[in-house]
């Protein structure tokens, strides 16, 4: 499957879910209701966190955001991650490579590039109480990287500031070369190099983990192209901060294997990943 057949796949496989359960969902694939998008209603700090976010996610009642979009990716997040907001969320942690066991986990946290006003925006940041883990920042994916075709650079103001990049070198190289080359054309490099600098500027290079975690599609070749851009993507800033990057069917299928069945796990199963 190409990028435009890769697309497609995915809003029907959410359409026929959206029709099985009998909800209304436009012809831009967005249902009426927010509950209608979500496992369960969020917990007021998630909502609360979600509303002082970039992103709009919300809308209004007259213009509904982006999270009432069957292919929402903050959708996904939540109906992944909001779930554990009042359980310890171990087994999750423990299916995303993490052994952080007393952790607080929060939602669009904002965090200053020191280019501009406008902050980076992480989706998920988990953060170990005890601090003995290093925090976890989450970028999620499920559409994005089929949806455009737009060449990926950084502005212009990221090299007028170059003390911004005095620890991440290799970093630069890569947001250099995005303005020249057409090197990655799935994965938005230039919104991972924004986290990198943002998440360097407060706790340090090596200080976080910066976890990009998508939704694959089998037998695509435009998911395959995406999953190796990332891959390289891991290895040219792995010198420099601790980068890395999942999908969302390895963790549920990890999580599985390590949690009793329950309706959570049998609405991410029938809606994402059967």
């Amino acid at each position: 499957m190409k990028k435009r057949d890769t697309l497609q796949f995915i809003k029907e496989r959410q359409r026929r879910w959206a029709r099985a359960r009998g909800l209304t969902v436009s012809v831009n694939g967005r249902v009426s209701r927010l509950e209608d998008n979500l496992f369960a209603p969020l917990h007021d700090e998630t909502r609360a966190e979600i509303q002082a976010g970039d992103g709009d996610e919300f809308g209004t009642p007259e213009n509904v955001g982006k999270m009432f979009s069957l292919y929402s990716s903050s959708a996904l997040a939540c109906n992944v991650f909001d779930y554990w907001r009042k359980r310890s969320a171990l087994p999750l942690l423990n299916a995303c490579g993490f052994d952080t066991a007393d952790s607080d986990l929060r939602f669009e946290q904002k965090f200053p590039t020191g280019v501009g006003s406008k902050p980076a925006n992480l989706d998920v940041v988990i953060t170990d109480n005890r601090r003995d883990r290093l925090p976890v920042a989450v970028e999620s994916k499920f559409s994005e990287p089929f949806q455009t075709n737009e060449h990926d650079f950084l502005k212009s103001s990221y090299f007028r500031n170059s003390g911004i990049w005095d620890e991440l070198p290799g970093c630069r190289g890569i947001a250099e070369g995005l303005s020249s080359t057409d090197s990655f054309k799935f994965l938005k490099a230039s919104q991972l190099l924004k986290h990198a600098i943002a998440l360097t500027r407060r706790y340090g290079t090596k200080g976080f983990v910066l976890l990009y975690l998508y939704y694959d599609v089998p037998d695509s070749d435009a998911a395959k192209q995406h999953h190796e851009e990332a891959l390289e993507f891991g290895t040219l800033v792995g010198g420099e901060i601790v980068f890395r990057c999942d999908t969302y069917q390895s963790v549920f299928g990890r999580l599985s294997a390590l949690s009793p069945e329950s309706a959570y796990l049998s609405y991410l199963r029938s809606r994402y990943f059967s």
